[in-house]
C-alpha cells in the first residue's frame, strides 16, 4: 500500500465516498461530452499564486480530503523539490514538475522562500487526453 493510499484512508469514509462520486460524475461527463467540453470550461480560467474573490467565497472541501489531496502532497513535492535543490543547486538541470495547477502556488511559494527562487517563465503542457 502507497503512503497515499494509507493517508486516504484516514478520510472519513462519507467524504471519501463523496469525492470519489464527484471524481466519477466529472470523468463520466467528460467521456460523454468529449476533450472539447474540458477544453471550454477551462479556456477562461487562470490559476494565479494568490487566490481571487471567487476561490475565496468557494465552499471549501471537507478538511480532511484537503489535507490528504492538497496539503500533504504538496508538503511531499516541496520537500522533493528542496532535496533536488540541495543536490543539485551547481548544476545546469531542468526540472519538470507534473502536478495539477493548484499544487503550484505551495511550489512557487516554498521555493521562492526557501531559496530565494523567482518566477520568470512557465509552460504548460497538456501530459495526457482524453479521446
Amino acid at each position: 500500500m502507497s503512503s497515499f493510499q494509507a493517508r486516504w484512508r484516514t478520510v472519513p469514509l462519507w467524504q471519501r465516498a463523496a469525492t470519489l462520486g464527484t471524481i466519477r460524475s466529472v470523468t463520466a461527463l467528460q467521456r460523454l461530452l468529449g476533450s472539447q467540453w474540458l477544453l471550454r470550461a477551462l479556456q477562461d480560467s487562470s490559476l494565479d499564486d494568490l487566490p481571487d474573490n471567487e476561490e475565496l467565497f468557494e465552499p471549501d472541501l471537507p478538511s480532511h480530503v484537503e489535507r490528504v489531496l492538497l496539503d500533504e502532497r504538496d508538503e511531499r513535492l516541496v520537500t522533493t523539490l528542496y532535496d533536488l535543490h540541495d543536490r543539485r543547486a551547481g548544476d545546469p538541470i531542468t526540472v519538470a514538475v507534473v502536478y495539477g495547477a493548484q499544487h503550484m502556488r505551495a511550489v512557487t511559494t516554498g521555493l521562492s522562500t526557501r531559496h530565494g527562487y523567482h518566477v520568470w517563465a512557465g509552460d504548460w503542457l497538456t501530459v495526457m487526453t482524453f479521446e
